[in-house]
């Protein structure tokens, strides 16, 4: 009898243990699910906001006077990224450009702006 309960026992215990571990394979793949929908969201974001962006000065005819060796500039060609090459960009390096003093200058419209944030540029879009 003792050895039966024994038996029994262990046997419990075993069903526990191949339980407990299914639970936490499941949790695993969960976080790992929840991980890879995360980064998906997070690394493809904003490239999409950058493309509406740049559609948007496209279409209000925005320019960009800068020189390329100023460290702003270089600065500002970044927050685009591979999408800056859609962006109407003037390099004052070489050439007067007529009536801009400062650099970087986004004329937007009737308005100039300075250096502008991708936060900042989706406001003007908006």
């Amino acid at each position: 009898m003792a050895r039966s309960s024994k038996i029994s026992k262990d046997r419990l215990k075993a069903k526990k243990k191949k339980r407990e571990r299914i639970i936490f394979n499941w949790l695993i793949i969960f976080a790992c699910l929840v991980l890879i929908i995360s980064l998906y969201f997070w690394v493809f974001k904003e490239p999409l906001e950058l493309n509406i962006v740049t559609k948007c000065l496209k279409e209000q005819d925005a320019k960009f006077y800068c020189s390329d060796h100023l460290d702003v500039c270089q600065e500002q060609k970044r927050v685009f990224g591979y999408f800056f090459k859609d962006v109407n960009y003037l390099n004052c390096d070489y050439k007067e450009c007529a009536g801009i003093d400062k650099f970087p200058t986004w004329v937007i419209g009737d308005e100039e702006f300075g250096f502008l944030s991708l936060k900042k540029l989706e406001e003007i879009c908006s």
